[in-house]
C-alpha cells in the first residue's frame, strides 16, 4: 500500500512567507490513478504521455475519498489539482456521489474525454469540480481523423463552445496570475 502524499516542508515554508502566502490559491497536487484507460483499449497515436506503458491502474473509491479528506484536513486546504492522465468513469458511481453528500466543499481539478454525459458534468459541478480539461487535441474533425481519434465533442456548436470555454478559462487564468506579486 503506498503511503499518503504528505506536503509538510511545503507549507512550513509557505507559513514563513505569510504576505505572499495569503495571495495564493494554494492548490494540492493528488492522483487516484496511472495510465490511461482510454490508451488501453485505443493508444491515441499523437501520444506522448505514459511512454513505459499504457497500463491503467486505480486508486479504490475509499482510498481516493480518504486521502482527499486527510489532506485537506491536516493543511486545511480544499483545492486539489488531480495529476491523473484521465478521469476514472468508474468514480461516477462511487467517488462523486460521496463527495457530493460532503458538507464541506472541495475545489477539483480533472482531465477527461470530452465526450462526457450532460449527468455527469452535473455531478462533477455538485461535487465541487470547477476545473476540467477535456480532450481538446483538434477543433478540427479532419485533423482529428489523421491522428486516429474520435471527433469527441458532436458537432460545431460542441467544439465551438469548447473552444469558448478553453479560451475564457485560459484568459482568466493568466489574469489571475498576473495580478499576483510573487515578492514576500
Amino acid at each position: 500500500d503506498q503511503p499518503r502524499p504528505e506536503f509538510d516542508s511545503y507549507f512550513a515554508d509557505l507559513s514563513r512567507c505569510p504576505s505572499l502566502a495569503a495571495q495564493l490559491d494554494v492548490q494540492i497536487p493528488v492522483e487516484s490513478s496511472r495510465g490511461c484507460w482510454w490508451g488501453e483499449k485505443h493508444h491515441c497515436t499523437f501520444c506522448g504521455l505514459n511512454g513505459l506503458g499504457m497500463a491503467y491502474r486505480r486508486k479504490s473509491p475509499d482510498r481516493a475519498y480518504d486521502e482527499l479528506q486527510a489532506l485537506s484536513e491536516q493543511y486545511g486546504i480544499a483545492t486539489f489539482f488531480n495529476t491523473d492522465n484521465i478521469l476514472d468513469l468508474r468514480y461516477f458511481g462511487t467517488l462523486f456521489p460521496r463527495l457530493k453528500q460532503e458538507r464541506r466543499r472541495l475545489r477539483l481539478y480533472y482531465e477527461s474525454k470530452a465526450n462526457l454525459k450532460r449527468s455527469q458534468l452535473l455531478l462533477l459541478r455538485d461535487t465541487g469540480t470547477d476545473w476540467l480539461q477535456p480532450g481538446l487535441e483538434s477543433l478540427s474533425s479532419h485533423v482529428l481523423a489523421l491522428m486516429d481519434k474520435e471527433p469527441g465533442l458532436a458537432g460545431q456548436a460542441g467544439r465551438d463552445a469548447a473552444a469558448e470555454a478553453k479560451t475564457r478559462w485560459m484568459a482568466e487564468s493568466v489574469a489571475q496570475r498576473a495580478s499576483r506579486s510573487s515578492a514576500c
